[in-house]
């Protein structure tokens, strides 16, 4: 196993260059630190010819892209600019240079276009169909506030102050981001997590000007990142990256991604592979699918939905014919399948955080019927203990489709767009097709089609090493990043370089 060889998305002799790359540090937090941190120093571990350059677009942008917590936590820890000073730090300790965007206002001259929109934005659908805005601004916009509220359905003009500071803060970095890029006239950029503000801005920069783009993102385990070569939203290039490495790979040392794609998607089961946490599960002898069908049913159909808060900047265009999203994707399985079928959802159990309304509430508005049974995001129901039990699997752009492939006991519908299925997966993508799919008789999918998607999960990324990465935190001489023992240390390593 140790010679085996695997191709990632990207592959290192892509970017392994000569002359000057830029690699835009967008967001101050310990993750996306790390990041860059661990980029740079495989890069320049690697290969000499290549002349670094760390942006810092994020320390003294106009909007931080944090809570008012983290920042009162850091003001009193007096650690508020510790990024940046490990972003100096590895600038000096691997011979690359920095630069610091500081604030630029240039930005406001917008301001008034800005607020003139969110005024005329009563909903979050007519804040993004407004055309005055440029599209990257108005869904990087539109992500950062979704995350923030836990909700696509925020109201633009309660929340004006937080639309138009993002904006301003899209809008000072794109600036600022054009006039690196033109000063330095890198080979390729690197930006982490197009979805952010900053990072959708140094994108438009890098694209106006004909640059190549490199995509950090968090990778499919903990200690993880990926390398992507397009926009890790876009569902045809990562469909084709993942069929090519399983092509690739699935030969002579077959028997080997085999074993590692099984023990990630088995691993899945027991953890959450990007916080690294235990799943809490409640299995019961009496299965809740065993409940729902005493209720008079003799079918059971459970579907899966996905966390709403991710909204893609840079991806694929959604066809006109398609689902528009999930709740019209469950409208239309209520209306298509027999009167004899319970359908069972199961929100996606990820929720971290309580609100005092669900935060979905407007996808599911008009879905309450006597056969439709609802599994909270709280609940610790199992949710392979029911795909197992169930006669049909359905979900939304969802890992656990794969997972229950993977189980070889339970027909699966792909609902919308999906990277990971190919041909041998029944993909729905409007009611027309649901009805022809479930007019004949669905058959269990092939277990190498998950086995696909484990693989590239499992392998498309590069570990930690400088960074050590443990307790969703990231950690250097055993001291956390925003912690004000690592800011001394940082400066005492400062002054001995000196």
């Amino acid at each position: 196993m140790k010679d085996f060889h695997f191709d990632f998305d990207a592959p290192f002799n892509s970017y392994a260059t000569k002359g000057p790359i830029i690699v835009f540090h967008t967001y101050p937090n310990d993750l996306y630190t790390s990041w860059v941190l661990e980029y740079v120093n495989f890069l320049t571990s690697k290969s000499k010819k290549s002349n670094v350059w760390i942006v810092d677009c994020a320390t003294f942008a106009p909007h931080k892209e944090m809570t008012s917590l983290a920042l009162l936590k850091r003001f009193f820890l007096r650690t508020n600019q510790n990024s940046n000073l490990l972003l100096r730090y590895i600038a000096e300790k691997t011979s690359s240079e920095l630069l610091t965007c500081r604030a630029d206002w240039k930005g406001l001259k917008f301001a008034l276009r800005i607020s003139k929109a969110i005024l005329m934005s009563p909903s979050t659908r007519a804040w993004l169909s407004l055309e005055k805005l440029p599209f990257s601004l108005r869904r990087s916009v539109h992500s950062s506030m979704s995350n923030k509220y836990g909700t696509l359905y925020y109201r633009p003009l309660f929340h004006f102050a937080g639309i138009l500071a993002r904006s301003l803060s899209y809008y000072s970095s794109l600036h600022r981001a054009s006039e690196i890029i033109k000063q330095v006239r890198p080979k390729y950029v690197v930006v982490c997590n197009s979805r952010l503000p900053n990072s959708a801005a140094a994108v438009e920069a890098a694209r106006e000007l004909g640059i190549r783009i490199l995509f950090l993102e968090r990778g499919g385990t903990p200690g993880l990142y990926n390398v992507f070569e397009h926009s890790p939203h876009a569902t045809r290039a990562r469909t084709n990256a993942c069929e090519q490495m399983w092509k690739k790979n699935s030969g002579e040392a077959g028997q080997v991604a085999r074993e590692i794609a099984s023990t990630y998607i088995e691993l899945r089961r027991q953890i959450d592979p990007n916080s690294g946490k235990s799943w809490n599960h409640e299995r019961k002898v009496s299965s809740y699918i065993d409940q729902v069908r005493n209720e008079g049913y003799s079918k059971v159909c459970v579907f899966y939905t996905t966390t709403e808060l991710e909204v893609a900047v840079y991806g694929d265009e959604t066809p006109q014919n398609d689902f528009a999203d999930q709740g019209e994707a469950l409208r239309a399985l209520d209306e298509v399948l027999d009167l004899d079928w319970a359908i069972v959802v199961r929100r996606h159990p990820a929720k971290v955080r309580k609100f005092r309304k669900d935060p979905e509430a407007e996808t599911w508005r008009g879905l309450s019927r006597k056969r439709i049974f609802w599994i909270e995001p709280s609940s610790r129901i199992d949710s392979y203990d029911i795909a197992e039990r169930a006669d049909l699997a359905c979900h939304w752009d969802s890992s656990i489709g794969a997972e229950i492939v993977y189980m070889q006991t339970t027909p699966v519908l792909t609902f919308g767009p999906n990277f990971w299925n190919g041909e041998e997966i029944e993909n729905v993508r409007n009611k027309e097709a649901l009805i022809h799919t479930l007019s004949r008789k669905l058959r269990v999918a092939p277990i190498e089609s998950a086995l696909k998607w484990g693989l590239y999960s499992a392998m498309a990324g590069r570990p930690f090493s400088l960074v050590k990465w443990r307790r969703g935190q990231g950690f250097m001489w055993g001291l956390r990043f925003q912690d004000r023992a690592m800011k001394s240390k940082l400066l005492q390593q400062r002054a001995n370089n000196r």
